[in-house]
């Protein structure tokens, strides 16, 4: 609970201020935080990497404001599809609890800087979430598919602030909750069941990421070109969860078979098909 009060601090300071020094003083801070909570969940092999990747891209921050490569340095800190592949390495390291905070509250300072961006590469979002969905046939790890599905998301609520940035408190906050009861409802189970099983849960209707889509298309129901867009990268997540349950389906069978796997197993083939 304090680690979670403090990032909602730093938060909660980006939102005030607005200066090169004092963002990168956050960056520093958030670092240091994370550091402490690595330490205390007995996963220190995730602290030298994270340090380096963090702290250079911290450092090019702070040099290079006269150039206009916030926004890039940004992406990258935040691990915003297409730049992510320097957070393959760091989750391998990771174990469950530094993936789910990793993926949802050290992302949460960044947002307000980010804001300021969108307008201009609003497109380069909307090409992020085509790469996530490209990207996860090519990948078999239940780690890693957990990351996708995150980022996917992620990039979604990015271009909802472009229409309304409070909307985005909604569902930001609304997605830390589906993630969080998720991640520890399912403790109990067998580890890669549990990840697939949270990525299956979280795409289907009247769960995070469904209402993430359906507000994105209402707002874009004035703008006939972004309704087909927004309708198309739909029907790719669509491919993209028919082939996340072929590799729920081929796990399960790897799973000890009790009535309780079962029932799940049926439940999410019936939820699919209708």
């Amino acid at each position: 609970m304090f680690f979670v009060i403090v990032y909602l601090l730093f938060f909660f300071l980006v939102l005030n201020f607005y200066n090169f020094v004092v963002l990168w003083s956050i960056f520093l801070l958030m670092s240091i935080t994370f550091f402490f909570l690595s330490k205390l969940m007995l996963n220190e092999s995730i602290i030298i990497f994270y340090f380096i990747v963090q702290e250079s891209l911290g450092l090019m921050f702070l040099l290079f404001f006269m150039f206009d490569f916030q926004w890039l340095i940004l992406m990258i800190k935040m691990g915003v599809s297409p730049f992510i592949f320097w957070m393959f390495y760091l989750l391998e390291l990771m174990n469950s609890f530094m993936i789910f905070w990793f993926l949802t509250f050290q992302k949460l300072p960044f947002v307000p800087m980010v804001k300021d961006f969108l307008v201009n590469f609003f497109y380069f979002f909307v090409v992020g979430i085509l790469f996530i969905y490209f990207l996860i046939f090519f990948v078999k790890k239940s780690k890693f598919l957990l990351m996708l599905n995150s980022v996917e998301s992620f990039n979604w609520i990015l271009c909802l602030i472009y229409f309304n940035y409070f909307n985005y408190f909604y569902l930001f906050f609304f997605y830390l909750m589906s993630f969080f009861l998720l991640y520890y409802y399912f403790s109990f189970l067998d580890y890669t069941f549990s990840l697939v099983l949270i990525l299956f849960l979280l795409n289907f209707p009247f769960f995070f990421s469904f209402f993430l889509k359906f507000f994105s298309l209402s707002f874009f129901s004035m703008m006939n070109f972004f309704s087909y867009l927004i309708l198309v990268l739909m029907i790719f997540n669509l491919i993209s969860l028919v082939y996340l349950f072929f590799i729920f389906f081929l796990n399960f069978f790897n799973l000890k078979k009790n009535q309780f796997n079962y029932f799940f197993f049926f439940l999410f083939y019936f939820l699919i098909l209708f």
